[in-house]
């Protein structure tokens, strides 16, 4: 068995900040080495300041953790690239995400 540490944590409704700072707290409380997944395919409604929250949050736990970030539009995708963050996919539609 492995000792990383896996989490998972899924938004629906609104995206705002207060959203973005739960993924922040979550990321800052994980061991180096672990990994965390964000849901987002619920969410309709997405504020700029918590994807810019989200970006900042993911710029800093590129080194140290694995975050897999689902559910995120084209134009989710831009900004948070925009913002400084890179995901592990560019596609905003991975074959995976299809029905």
């Amino acid at each position: 068995m492995s000792g990383m540490e896996k989490c998972s944590i899924e938004f629906e409704g609104s995206f705002d900040a207060q959203a973005a700072r739960m993924v922040e707290e979550a990321l800052d409380a994980m061991r180096p080495g672990g990994a965390l997944r964000v849901d987002l395919t619920r969410v309709r409604e997405f504020n700029n300041v918590g994807l810019a929250i989200l970006a900042r949050s993911l710029a800093r736990s590129r080194e140290s953790l694995q975050v897999d970030v689902r559910g995120l539009g084209y134009g989710q995708h831009r900004m948070l690239r925009y913002f400084g963050a890179e995901l592990a996919s560019d596609d905003p539609f991975p074959d995976d995400a299809l029905p």
